[in-house]
């Protein structure tokens, strides 16, 4: 058993973020005691828990494990937009200089379970551990691919490209670290989260996730307060971790 293996079962907590290191990535042995300090600092959040405030100085560094977190930014007219999803594996971190603040508010949709660890230790970390420095770099690829994606959804032609767009999107997301079963996805999100994220109303999502029902692209049903879509006859397909 690698040294990979070792680590997910001291901190399977962590396995999320695991997942989303490059497969040609190797493990130190040192980096062992990096991801013990991660843990340490694992919490459980309930809905509606707000991990960043709009303006917040210093925010938190967020590693999200399970759950959806929603983030929001002011428009120019005072108005909150959703620009994005933070999903399990990925990281929100504000590193632009000291006294840096929050230009996005950060909220949990539905309970999360989240490390929260503060910019000041996560830099420390970040210098005496690679594997630390590796997953923050990575992970900044990859919210700029999953930034650029929220733009294009916004952008299609109708509501139905978008949202498809956004929903193909996030199902991909959850795959890589393994919290799609299959073609099926659980969201805790409403369908105004998805109208609001693709600048629709949630009228027109309504008659569009019908009309995808009735063409047979899509099944939705829901589990308590999430969202279960899936998408009949496509099979999952990660995207590759080295690309």
């Amino acid at each position: 058993m690698d040294g990979t293996c070792d680590i997910a079962e001291k901190h399977s907590a962590l396995t999320p973020l695991l997942a989303r290191l490059p497969k040609s990535y190797s493990f130190a042995q040192q980096d062992d005691a990096a991801l013990r300090v991660l843990a340490d600092n694992i919490r459980k959040v309930r809905h509606g828990h707000v991990f960043k405030r709009y303006g917040q100085t210093d925010p938190d560094a967020i590693i999200l494990l399970d759950g959806i977190a929603v983030r929001t930014r002011i428009t120019n007219r005072g108005e909150r937009r959703i620009v994005g999803f933070l999903l399990p594996g990925e990281i929100s971190v504000a590193k632009e200089g000291p006294r840096t603040t929050a230009n996005y508010e950060l909220a949990a949709s539905g309970d999360c379970i989240a490390v929260t660890l503060p910019l000041t230790e996560l830099e420390r970390l970040e210098s005496r551990y690679p594997s630390v420095r590796t997953l923050i770099e990575w992970n900044a690829q990859q919210e700029i691919r999953a930034l650029q994606n929220q733009i294009v959804a916004s952008m299609g032609e109708s509501v139905e490209d978008k949202l498809m767009f956004l929903l193909h999107d996030l199902h991909a997301r959850l795959a890589r670290v393994n919290k799609a079963r299959g073609n099926e996805m659980d969201l805790s999100l409403r369908q105004y989260d998805l109208a609001d994220a693709i600048g629709a109303s949630t009228v027109q999502v309504s008659k569009v996730l019908k009309k995808l029902r009735k063409k047979g692209l899509v099944k939705t049903g829901r589990s308590r307060s999430r969202l279960k879509v899936s998408f009949p006859g496509r099979t999952a397909e990660p995207q590759s971790q080295d690309s």
